[in-house]
């Protein structure tokens, strides 16, 4: 896990250890660019999924309560008609399977449960958590995604 005062790695695999330091050498060569004004992958991940509306709306909820959690739990905390489980299990698989981007922004910890993922959680922090913050918590992800449309441009 990447967190402010550094890289924490939780597994014994040393390949998978040694992927999450390259993703963080990634991370730092990617805010170099934004500082220097420069086009980064991460402001193309932030404009991809700020498009795919129901893929946001699940990666929003994941990001947000940084937690593992099934389909029905995050079904529960969409608060619209027709966000069935079946529905948001579909949208979870969909950014999964994305391939605009080998990073994902959700990873899947077990079968049926998911969490966001190291390059999901830098990209909410470093895009939506301060749109976010100005919206109350009580609005549904797609006021919040428009919200930060218009803040954005």
């Amino acid at each position: 896990m990447i967190k402010s005062d550094g890289v924490e790695v939780f597994v014994e695999d040393k390949i998978e250890a040694l992927l999450i330091v390259t993703n963080a050498c990634e991370f730092v060569r990617e805010a170099t660019k934004r500082k220097l004004k420069k086009p980064s992958l991460l402001e193309q991940l932030r404009d991809h999924i700020a498009k795919a509306e129901n893929m946001f709306t699940v990666y929003s909820i994941l990001a947000t309560n940084d937690k593992i959690m099934d389909a029905k739990e995050v079904a529960a905390r969409v608060g619209k008609k027709g966000w069935t489980p079946t529905k948001v299990k579909n949208n979870l698989n969909d950014l999964l399977r994305d391939r605009l981007f080998t990073h994902k922004l959700i990873r899947r910890v077990e079968k049926g449960k998911y969490q966001v993922s190291d390059v999901g959680r830098i990209l909410w922090k470093e895009f939506f958590l301060s749109k976010e913050k100005s919206i109350s918590e009580e609005k549904p992800s797609q006021v919040a995604l428009n919200t930060w449309a218009k803040i954005s441009k």
